[in-house]
């Protein structure tokens, strides 16, 4: 349901399983097309610093931030993601989007969720899909502790215990 910008915006958490700060905080310094990386920058270490890493980008991912610089509106700006709806925080880096997910999840006829659930998304797909370890998964969400990741891999067989499978009751009784 997402376009453009959007799109663009949505593209950047399901690529890299970044936290919101990190997606609302992106500078065009912290992309580098070259190279395929992106900057990440986060205060979660244990004194309140800043650190940073610089994760590679899928060619989905640079795609969509290659379209991105390319149809800019507010050329000078230094933040990927600028408010350009006329109000108080016109031309400004977004720090919240209090709206913007509840919207989407209308347009799509969805069960409305947030910013976390596309980071347990990320999870979800390393842990179900590409059988990750958890000190892989760990690494790919930036989290310090192990355990943090598995709690987010727990919350996810929690979700998904007693569902039927992707294509309904499998003849099998099998469960998720």
């Amino acid at each position: 349901m997402a376009s453009g910008v959007d799109r663009v915006f949505l593209d950047c958490y399901l690529n890299t399983g970044a936290r919101s700060s990190e997606i609302f905080g992106l500078t065009w310094n912290d992309v580098n097309f070259e190279k395929q990386e992106i900057r990440l920058w986060t205060r979660k270490t244990r004194d309140g610093s800043w650190e940073n890493e610089w994760p590679p980008m899928n060619q989905e991912l640079c795609r969509s931030l290659k379209w991105r610089w390319n149809n800019r509106t507010f050329r000078k700006a230094s933040h990927v993601f600028v408010d350009e709806q006329p109000g108080a925080h016109y031309r400004k880096p977004f720090l919240v989007r209090r709206r913007f997910m509840k919207g989407l999840c209308e347009k799509a006829g969805v069960k409305p969720f947030g910013f976390l659930a596309l980071r347990r998304y990320v999870a979800s797909i390393f842990a179900d899909k590409h059988k990750a370890s958890s000190k892989k998964i760990q690494q790919i969400l930036r989290h310090k502790n192990v355990r943090t990741t598995g709690l987010y891999i727990q919350n996810i067989n929690d979700d998904l215990r007693g569902c039927d499978g992707p294509f309904g009751d499998t003849g099998g009784g099998e469960k998720f």
